[in-house]
């Protein structure tokens, strides 16, 4: 009865469970208050590594065709609920939905980061 997709389920089961407690911490935080949170801001750190890094840089500074994070300069405007929406939901073009990947939370705290 094993398959590769019910291995990879429990994987991810496992790693959910075991991630669980640090971002219950964090559920009831807002963006400013993760913002300022050194423990979020590290686990968002890495949540922008291993999912944004490839396209806009690990300085955010963006590359051919993939937009700069660090300026001010937002092609789809850069208030919180803005880059949440392009997190979360993607964008036209290369911007893939990342909210079912990393869930709320995960959106949460790399909006925060970026």
């Amino acid at each position: 009865g094993w398959t590769q997709e019910g291995q990879w389920q429990q994987q991810v089961e496992q790693a959910e469970r075991a991630a669980a407690p640090l971002f219950e911490r964090f559920s009831a935080m807002s963006i400013a208050e993760l913002r300022s949170d050194a423990d979020a801001m590290r686990v968002a750190r890495n949540l922008y590594a291993n999912n944004c890094a490839t396209c806009h840089g690990s300085d955010a500074r963006g590359a051919v065709g993939f937009p700069n994070l660090a300026d001010d300069n937002w092609q789809w405007g850069g208030t919180e609920d803005a880059v949440y929406t392009s997190i979360a939901q993607g964008r036209l073009g290369a911007m893939p939905p990342w909210g079912e990947m990393i869930g709320q939370r995960g959106v949460e705290e790399v909006v925060a980061y970026v």
